[in-house]
């Protein structure tokens, strides 16, 4: 039997403000709960996902790579989480359609109160509550040469 994924991830967001001064200080927290989206959305999901590995190539020839279809095959949905922080000034946009998407949160919410460390556990918690990792490695083994039927 497969096993069943969480439906749900709390991801806690802090809050900063900053006092007369101009020091930060933290007001609270936000519980952010990412839920499991339901088919429509995660054709949503799905489609902003594609907007962001569209830009791959583009941030990959500036990281010099020259065998750009390579690098993009041998990549797993965890290698793009991992190269977040450098994604952003390529592809802010796509990622945060991602996360507004996957998390129900508003663009300007995610610009505003979110930090780096916060966008990458609401990715991560987004990929893990839908399966898009383990599906992702799925499709490729059934479309793998070879495969028996």
């Amino acid at each position: 039997m497969a096993k069943s994924l969480a439906r749900i991830k709390p991801v806690k967001i802090d809050i900063v403000k900053y006092d007369k001064n101009g020091k930060p200080y933290v007001a609270g927290q936000d519980n952010i709960l990412v839920a499991k989206a339901p088919l429509g959305k995660y054709q949503q999901l799905t489609i902003a996902l594609t907007g962001l590995v569209k830009k791959l190539p583009e941030y990959l020839k500036s990281q010099g790579a020259t065998d750009i279809s390579q690098v993009i095959d041998g990549m797993d949905l965890v290698g793009i989480i991992e190269k977040i922080p450098e994604l952003i000034s390529f592809a802010l946009d796509e990622i945060l359609e991602i996360v507004a998407i996957g998390a129900g949160l508003e663009k300007q919410y995610l610009e505003e109160k979110v930090g780096l460390d916060e966008l990458i556990m609401l990715v991560e918690a987004i990929f893990e509550v839908n399966g898009i990792n383990q599906g992702a490695e799925t499709l490729k083994n059934l479309l793998a040469p070879g495969r028996k039927k």
